[in-house]
């Protein structure tokens, strides 16, 4: 009897310690700075994308994507903005509804979606937006190896399927990588809260004939928490309702 009770309480003593240690993992220190990101009241930020190698998917001259900045408020809409080229192009979701600005006129994305297959993808993506606190939690539980740095940020490597993420981003992830393909995360925290993250991913995609390297890093800075401000125009809010 003692035997058993002794295993017994061995084997709670170290479900406790495990369950102590995972909460402290550096995977979980990273989620749960995104989730305090996540319950501020509102912030913004700036997410650019760099690519290092011919046809890395940003586009060249007039059809390349600028930096994407964006407004997000508890409860509220996410609201995004960039340059496409020499287009100026405005993004908001607020539940299951979105709508798109562009060369001065707002449609909703059923509106857009109705548009033939290039209009479904953009539907797509605009309610497909999401918020960088929504982002890093996602990329932190598709590393491993994430680790905890003497200068405080978290870095790992991506799993397969979090460069499959990365690259069905803004299109269809493709359905195989090659072997060598490589991706890595790192974050930033400051005072519990998530403030950075980037990641990194290289590889070679198929398209028709042609192979095209890709050494894409994508940067999103965290800014204005608690003092951004949203206002959008009736004629946007009414592509909401």
């Amino acid at each position: 009897m003692k035997t058993k009770t002794f295993l017994a309480l061995s084997l709670i003593t170290a479900v406790n310690l495990f369950a102590a240690d995972d909460k402290s993992s550096p995977q979980a220190e990273v989620e749960k700075a995104a989730k305090a990101l996540a319950g501020k009241a509102n912030y913004s930020w700036t997410t650019k994308v760099e690519n290092n190698a011919d046809g890395g998917g940003g586009g060249a001259g007039r059809f390349r994507m600028g930096p994407v900045d964006g407004k997000v408020s508890k409860g509220g809409p996410i609201v995004v903005s960039t340059k496409f080229g020499d287009a100026e192009i405005e993004m908001i979701k607020q539940g299951e509804k979105g709508a798109m600005k562009r060369e001065g006129e707002w449609k909703s994305a059923a509106e857009i979606e109705s548009d033939g297959q290039r209009g479904e993808f953009m539907a797509r993506r605009i309610l497909g937006l999401q918020t960088p606190a929504k982002d890093a939690e996602e990329f932190a539980d598709l590393t491993s190896g994430l680790k905890k740095g003497d200068d405080g940020t978290y870095a790992g490597a991506l799993t397969k399927e979090g460069i499959k993420e990365v690259m069905g981003r803004g299109g269809r992830a493709p359905a195989n990588l090659p072997d060598d393909s490589k991706g890595t995360v790192k974050f930033w925290v400051k005072d519990g809260v998530l403030s950075k993250f980037e990641y990194n991913v290289k590889t070679t995609v198929t398209r028709g004939e042609n192979e095209i390297k890709v050494d894409r890093t994508t940067t999103t800075e965290i800014k204005d928490v608690g003092t951004t401000k949203i206002e959008l125009s009736d004629e946007a809010k009414k592509k909401l309702e």
